[in-house]
């Protein structure tokens, strides 16, 4: 596969991980990607998703937003 991929580097996992990932980054909950991976663990789940800095940063601000909005 990694060879037709033409990516020497590719693993198994790495297809799933991006799916997770891209789900999380569409709005889909950590909850419902556990449910489609069929994992009964939700730090399984967690450590197949890999989200860097933006969204957190999004989240955050997102969070603070709201808070500013109440005062």
């Amino acid at each position: 596969m990694r060879t037709q991929l033409g990516d020497e580097k590719l693993r198994l996992h790495d297809p799933r991980h991006s799916f997770a990932s891209f789900a999380i980054l569409a709005g889909a909950s950590i909850h419902v990607v556990k449910e489609l991976f069929g994992h009964k663990d939700i730090a399984t789940t967690q450590r197949n998703t890999h989200l860097g800095e933006s969204p957190i940063r999004e989240a955050s601000d997102g969070i603070g937003d709201v808070i500013a909005g109440v005062f």
